[in-house]
This record gives C-alpha cells, structure tokens and sequence, in this order.
C-alpha cells in the first residue's frame, strides 16, 4: 500500500501524524496543568493557611503557658503588672489567630478536633486564672499545685489536639496534592 505512494505523500502523511501526535501531547499537558494548578490552588488558599494558622495558636498557647510559670517565681508587684500585660497580649494574640483560623475548618473531624481545642483552652484559662489569683495573693505553693494539676495537662492537651489538627490538614494537603 505505501509503495503506491509518492514520497512527498508519504511525508506530508507523516508529517500530519507528527503534528497531531504533538497537538494531542500539548492537549494532555495543558489539561495536566489545570489539574497541578487546581491541586496547588487548593493547597495554596486551604490547606497551608491552616497549618498556618494552628501553628500561630500553637505558639501563643505555649508562650502564655511560658509567661505563666513567671508568676510561679514569687515577683515583686512591678514584675507581677508586666506578667500580666504579658499575658493578656498572649491572649489577644491567640484569639486573634483563633477567629482567623475557624472560618478555615472544612471537615467536620476538623470542626470537631476544634471544638475539642475551644474546650480545652477554656479549662485552661480557668486554671491559668487561678493560678495567677493564688500568685497575686502570693501564694505561691497554692499557685504551683493549680499550675501542676490542672494549667499543664490543659496546656499538654491542648497542644496535642493542635498536633492532630496541623496532621489532619497536612494529610489533606497531600491528598489534595495528588
């Protein structure tokens, strides 16, 4: 069948088959693009933002917990006054990370772990605040006793559930990624 062919018909044929054969390839790729993009998109606008966001709640919930062991070293009322701006610029800092971050909850393990968070930052505040009303009373032993029993297990708590959010929004990204 070729063999009736004239060459310049054999190659114009083969030409139009290579032409194709890369017009097809740029098809695939282009569509192959928008899927990458749509994936980094996601990841980009959901996913890392939340990672983001959980890590800034992560860090001023360890760095309150930090400023409150200052109490628990017996200060003079000028430090005990610093102390407290010092908290009080943590909470704001971690409620401002807080109302950043729930409008992101897109599943509801996530709502539900964060739920769990809300909670556990409540109990921990509660005890925080007794803690520092047994250090301004200067009651240190007092202050220490609620500070072990009660703050740091919340404190622990509450990083371990921010652990199972950062891990629930990583695994979202790498599926959103695939």
């Amino acid at each position: 069948m070729l063999s009736r062919l004239s060459i310049k018909a054999k190659l114009i044929t083969l030409v139009a088959i290579l032409l194709l054969a890369l017009t097809a390839t740029g098809i695939f790729a282009v569509v192959e693009m928008r899927a990458i993009n749509t994936a980094a998109q996601d990841i980009k606008t959901n996913w890392l933002p939340s990672i983001r966001l959980v890590s800034e709640l992560r860090t001023q919930s360890a760095r309150y917990r930090a400023v409150l062991r200052d109490y628990l070293t017996e200060p003079d009322e000028a430090f005990m006054a610093d102390i407290q701006r010092n908290l009080d610029a943590r909470a704001r800092d971690y409620e401002t990370a807080n109302k950043a971050y729930a409008p992101r909850i897109s599943s509801p393990q996530e709502a539900a772990l964060y739920q769990e968070l809300s909670q556990t930052w409540k109990t921990f505040r509660e005890a925080a605040d007794e803690v520092v009303a047994h250090a301004r009373k200067h009651e240190v032993a007092q202050a220490r006793t609620v500070n072990a029993s009660r703050a740091t297990p919340a404190g622990r708590k509450m990083d371990a559930v921010m652990t199972k959010i950062v891990a629930l929004n990583d695994n979202g990204a790498t599926v959103s990624g695939q």
